[in-house]
C-alpha cells in the first residue's frame, strides 16, 4: 500500500500477483489460472495501482519480481495462506455438519490439498462419492486410490460433468 493509507486488497488479485511471480510469465499463470492473459494483466495493472510500486520489471517477455515485489510476495503468499487456513476450518466445520452424497474436490484447495480432504472423508462411516474437478492431470492415480468416483480435468465440458455426478 502506499505509504500513509490503508485500504483492503482483493484475494484474487494476491493470488494472481503470487501465480504470475511463480511462473515467471502471464502466459504461465494464465493456464495455472484458467484465466485469460488480458484479464491477468489488467489485474496485475490494478494490484500495482493500488500497491504503489512496481511489483515486476519487464524484460524480454518475462516478468522478474522487483525488490518491492519480493518483499510483496512474502507479504501476499502470508495473507493468502491465512486466508486459506481459515476457508480450510470452514469448510472441514461444513463438511462435518452434514452427510453429503457427492463432494467435488480440487487438487490444490485454500489451505491444503483435496487428496488430504478425500482420505479425510473416506474415513467417515457413510463416505460421500468423490469427484475431483482440477487442472493437474498427474494426480489421477492417487485420486482412484483414494476411491475416487471420477477425475476430471479442467477444462471439461456440461456434459463430462453430468457423466461424472451421474457415476457418482
Amino acid at each position: 500500500m502506499r505509504a500513509g493509507h490503508t485500504s483492503s486488497v482483493d484475494l484474487r488479485l494476491l493470488n494472481t500477483f503470487r501465480v504470475v511471480a511463480e511462473t515467471g510469465s502471464v502466459t504461465a499463470a494464465s493456464t495455472v489460472l484458467l484465466t485469460g492473459q488480458p484479464a491477468l494483466s489488467r489485474q496485475l495493472q490494478q494490484l500495482e495501482r493500488e500497491t504503489g510500486p512496481a511489483l515486476f520489471a519487464r524484460t524480454g517477455g518475462r516478468l522478474r519480481l522487483t525488490a518491492a515485489g519480493r518483499t510483496f510476495l512474502d507479504a501476499a503468499t502470508e495473507v493468502l495462506d491465512r486466508a486459506a487456513a481459515v476457508a480450510r476450518d470452514e469448510a472441514a466445520l461444513l463438511l462435518d455438519s452434514v452427510d453429503y452424497d457427492v463432494v467435488l474436490l480440487d487438487i490444490r484447495m485454500p489451505g491444503g490439498s483435496g487428496l488430504d480432504l478425500a482420505a479425510r472423508l473416506r474415513r467417515r462411516e457413510h463416505p460421500p462419492a468423490v469427484v475431483f474437478t482440477t487442472a493437474y492431470p498427474d494426480h489421477a492415480v492417487d485420486a482412484f486410490d483414494l476411491a475416487a468416483a471420477d477425475y476430471l480435468v479442467k477444462p471439461f465440458d456440461e456434459e463430462r460433468l453430468a457423466r461424472a455426478l451421474r457415476r457418482a
